[in-house]
């Protein structure tokens, strides 16, 4: 039987968790929160952190594991890339898993290749403040090594940067922020998942980002998108130029990308793992392609199960949406309105009634993502941009 070692156990890691117990491997978990619901689903459970390479790697050692996989958890990337390549497992090399889990780093990557790339300045604890003067404004300040909108700012005078490069540190685990020009766009931020197998794409499913007017954190993805095939086509190449470049070889990768007024395209960017927020059951939902399956099985280096067509076209028309407060407090109930209990596929609650939230600024705030499933282009968007009428979470 085939052991694989599963970093985390959140509620985003159990569907991969579960593929893995009903294929017939020997799956064994690992983070430092045991009280997490996914270690349940595994056959041993071992308390050390997902980000402790050494740890990680001495564990796996002793296991005699056969793959590891970091599912929807970009902290964890870089340890299944070390552990693999130390222990001569199936996965990406180290330095390609770096570029894309710093954003220091993907940036210089960008620019040194050749690709449209917003000019950029990093800076560290503790050092020098002093901002380029040729950045244009705004300006989006991010952690390097973080995901999921934790930590990120967009500032349009100065005297904003000391506490928004401060925000940024507080979330990142390197104590490094970055400092990019902003890229505005005439159309939504294009969203999604593409496979890779032997270095090459085998599947791309890339869609409409949806935010809240003056927030950071998308509410949603919905498939197909809206931008038509000559603009996806174009995201797309740029998407399989930076795989041949960058030399990374086996996995998902999750995209952000967007067509500036310059009607450029820019990769904003590209993290080294499955999308969070149940984005792959929503990719199999509208193209019938498996990634949780695929993820597990790249990572045992079973590619002939990978079904390898790169014909994965949307059928349908569905979203995710990510269920937030609009204030802090205690969940009284979560309601949904009887037209949208209709269009549910899918239905992951992380938080019920009793339990306290934060009003929802980043993905470490959702409380569940519903997967929908709508009858037409038109519906989806008339349901996704009135979406607090359907779904309200009442707190007190």
């Amino acid at each position: 039987m085939k052991r694989i070692l599963m970093l985390g156990g959140a509620f985003a890691q159990i569907p991969a968790i579960q593929y893995a117990k009903d294929a017939g491997y020997y799956v064994i978990t690992c983070d430092y929160l045991p009280d997490n619901p996914g270690h349940k689903y595994a056959d041993e459970y071992h308390n050390i952190s997902t980000t402790d390479l050494d740890g990680v790697l001495n564990l796996a050692a002793s296991l005699d594991i056969d793959g590891i996989v970091a599912y929807a958890s970009d902290p964890a990337a870089m340890t299944a890339s070390y552990v693999a390549e130390e222990l001569g497992l199936p996965g990406n090399p180290l330095e390609v898993t770096r570029i894309l889990s710093e954003k220091d780093h993907f940036r210089e990557f960008l620019r040194d290749h050749n690709f449209n790339t917003p000019k950029a300045q990093a800076f560290s604890e503790g050092g020098d403040v002093a901002l380029d003067p040729t950045l244009s404004w705004p300006l989006i300040v991010k952690p390097v090594d973080s995901s999921g909108s934790k930590g990120v700012t967009i500032i349009r005078e100065e005297n904003e940067l000391d506490d928004a490069i401060s925000y940024a540190l507080d979330y990142s685990r390197a104590k490094k922020a970055i400092v990019e020009e902003y890229i505005d766009s005439p159309i939504k931020q294009i969203h999604g998942d593409c496979f890779v197998l032997d270095g090459s794409m085998i599947m791309c499913c890339l869609g409409d980002h949806h935010f809240r007017d003056g927030t950071l954190a998308p509410y949603s993805t919905t498939l197909p998108s809206t931008q038509n095939e000559e603009t996806i086509k174009r995201i797309e190449d740029e998407i399989v130029r930076f795989i041949s470049l960058s030399g990374f070889k086996n996995g998902a990768i999750n995209i952000e990308a967007r067509i500036g007024f310059d009607d450029k395209v820019y990769l904003i960017d590209i993290g080294a793992r499955n999308g969070g927020n149940f984005i792959p059951q929503l990719v199999h939902c509208a193209t019938g392609f498996d990634e949780v399956g695929a993820t597990i099985e790249a990572a045992l280096g079973n590619y002939d199960m990978i079904e390898n067509s790169r014909e994965y076209p949307v059928r349908g028309c569905y979203s995710h949406y990510v269920i937030g407060s609009t204030v802090d407090g205690k969940i009284k109930d979560i309601r949904y309105s009887e037209k949208i209990q209709g269009m549910i596929v899918q239905e992951n609650l992380y938080k019920k009634p009793g339990d306290t939230v934060d009003c929802f600024k980043n993905s470490g705030n959702t409380i569940g993502v519903l997967i929908l499933r709508y009858k037409d282009m038109f519906e989806m968007k008339k349901v996704i941009n009135s979406i607090d009428e359907h779904v309200k979470v009442v707190v007190e």
